[in-house]
């Protein structure tokens, strides 16, 4: 996928951006604070919907701007057979997304319609973080390249709502065992899909990431993901996650029932990186952290591209002053340019030097000039 033709208009400090952008690497510099960051996160909200930064969408909208009606982010973007031209617009009250002129009914339905691997400093911090945050890079990869995956999503979590606000309610209600059953069928048939879903995604990762990590970490040490699901017997037969989610739902309706909640399924789900067989979370240094989530990343972006058989972007904000030198320079050789990469930066000189760019841009005071 190349995003060619893009368009901002009213996005944080960006008052009108309009550029284009070729394959490849594509270097955006400046100082801090200028808009650089800004122009990724309105190019990704093309990709979800959603900020990588905020969910207070009004941060988003300038706060001080004379005439303001709304902000408007347009796209051109070249896929395998074909090209779709984005549209987003939104202000405090509404959102509306268009694909080649037609509205779209949900704003789900923009995944996969533009692919990316999104890389930003607090990523850094997926191996020391928790569990929430490696949910989220889960849901995000697994709904940009499955529909199947979405749809499961989508209704497991409304199941989700419904069944713990049940719970919270009707603690007392004599009939509360019998209306749970149902909304255990719901979980334990949507569940189970996105864990089949999730464990064969961290098995393919696993083994492309483990291909990398070494290049990246300078040093002969194997890296491997490993599946936690909720329930646990999910990991030994990912094959029979329904079956046994609907087992642990029933097994724990008692308890759920005195603590309000759900405990049990994919919302509770984590994963760890293992280094050399130990848990990267609690013995790796920072530095072995950080290749793990370089090697993830990238392995992300090489899994994307052989499922949907075209290269996602790959959007690296900021990376260049939270890296050492080694894996900085293991980062740069290690893109692709056949992929579309678009790199933030303080310092033209941090990136240039090191890597052919074909295309590198000044962002200052929200003002996107071209000098190569």
């Amino acid at each position: 996928m190349i995003v060619r033709e893009l368009q901002i208009i009213n996005f944080r400090n960006l008052r009108s951006v309009r550029s284009e952008f070729g394959p490849g690497i594509n270097l955006i510099y400046g100082a801090n604070a200028q808009g650089k960051t800004n122009l990724l996160e309105a190019l990704s909200l093309l990709v979800t919907a959603r900020s990588f930064r905020t969910s207070a969408e009004r941060e988003l909208i300038p706060w001080v701007r004379d005439g303001y009606e709304a902000t408007l982010i347009r796209a051109r973007v070249e896929r395998l057979g074909g090209e779709d031209r984005l549209l987003m617009t939104f202000n405090q009250g509404e959102k509306h997304v268009f694909v080649n002129g037609t509205p779209l009914a949900r704003l789900g339905d923009l995944l996969g319609r533009l692919n990316a691997v999104i890389f930003t400093p607090p990523d850094l911090g997926l191996v020391s973080g928790g569990p929430a945050g490696r949910r989220r890079f889960l849901d995000i990869g697994l709904s940009q390249t499955s529909r199947p995956y979405l749809v499961h999503l989508q209704h497991y979590d409304l199941a989700l709502r419904q069944a713990n606000a049940l719970l919270k309610q009707h603690q007392r209600r004599p009939s509360l065992r019998d209306e749970l059953a149902a909304w255990h069928d719901k979980l334990a048939a949507h569940g189970g899909a996105l864990l089949q879903a999730r464990a064969a995604m961290i098995s393919e990762l696993s083994a492309l990431a483990g291909q990398t990590y070494a290049a990246i970490a300078g040093v002969e040490e194997p890296l491997r993901l490993e599946y936690l699901p909720s329930p646990s017997a999910v990991q030994a037969q990912p094959d029979a996650a329904e079956a046994a989610l609907r087992e642990a739902l029933e097994r724990c309706a008692d308890d759920d029932m005195r603590r309000g909640a759900i405990s049990s399924g994919p919302h509770r789900d984590d994963f760890r990186f293992l280094v050399a067989g130990r848990d990267a979370r609690d013995f790796g240094s920072q530095g072995q952290q950080r290749s793990c989530v370089l090697a993830l990343k990238l392995a992300e972006m090489r899994r994307m591209t052989s499922r949907t058989g075209d290269p996602p972007l790959l959007l690296l904000d900021d990376l260049m002053s939270e890296l050492d030198e080694s894996r900085q320079r293991a980062l740069l050789a290690s893109l692709d340019p056949c992929v579309q990469t678009f790199i933030t930066a303080t310092e033209r000189s941090l990136v240039a030097p090191l890597v052919e760019c074909r295309g590198i841009y000044l962002m200052d005071d929200g003002q996107l000039t071209r000098e190569l």
